[in-house]
């Protein structure tokens, strides 16, 4: 399909890999017990999620203890691009479908800031192998 917003919901996933996300950017969460704890996840769903979200390349999987193995899951630069998606469905959520145990909007960082800036004041480059329009 011809359609970049298709493309990025394929790699993201679903709502669950959307909190995982939001849980490494706002959190600091990395570690796989983490994510489990915070989310009231499946062990199941959750690792299906994180091989996912590593396989699209928006985080990258270390190995932290051997015996036994653990990993940890630390955003790449275009995973943490994905604040910025996270604050808008934060504020959307806050402002369009609140709810009494809503909690106050979430604060972005200076990257955030300077990726919006770059999206909204450049023109995009066509990816490579892209024809013109």
């Amino acid at each position: 399909m011809k359609c970049n917003v298709a493309h990025a919901l394929e790699a993201i996933g679903d709502e669950w890999s959307v909190l995982i996300i939001r849980d490494a950017v706002f959190r600091g969460k990395s570690r796989y017990d983490e994510f489990l704890e915070s989310l009231s996840i499946s062990p199941t769903v959750l690792s299906k999620r994180l091989a996912t979200l590593v396989d699209s390349g928006i985080f990258e999987r270390s190995l932290y203890n051997e015996k036994p193995p653990r990993f940890e899951y630390k955003l790449t630069s275009a995973g943490k691009e994905l604040e910025v998606l996270i604050k808008v469905l934060d504020n959307w959520g806050y402002e369009h479908a609140p709810r009494p145990e809503a909690a106050d909007p979430i604060t972005v960082s200076g990257y955030a800031r300077s990726v919006v800036s770059r999206w909204f004041s450049e023109p995009v480059a066509a990816a490579p192998g892209a024809s013109s329009r």
